[in-house]
């Protein structure tokens, strides 16, 4: 997986900076993102109070987890019906 460039707390202060008036264009040149990721964030990230943001990414951290533990099983698994397939 792609290692994130910001994170949720750098993510919800950017948000923040573009509801207090900030150009959206600044932003994006300042940042090297493209407007429709900031607009992304901000629908996302926008209408929260800082409990329901944090909150939000305490899930997505472990939604990640659990997603990649999903993954090394699904691989255990395969590789373990592999084994008994084989004639011994």
């Amino acid at each position: 997986m792609r290692e994130r460039k910001f994170s949720e707390e750098q993510r919800i202060c950017i948000v923040r900076e573009m509801k207090g008036g900030a150009e959206v264009v600044g932003l994006c040149r300042r940042l090297g993102l493209g407007r429709s990721m900031l607009y992304r964030w901000l629908a996302r990230y926008g209408g929260m109070k800082p409990e329901e943001q944090q909150r939000v990414a305490v899930l997505e951290l472990e939604n990640r987890q659990l997603r990649q533990m999903l993954g090394e099983a699904t691989l255990d698994n395969k590789m373990l019906r592999a084994v008994l397939a084989k004639k011994w």
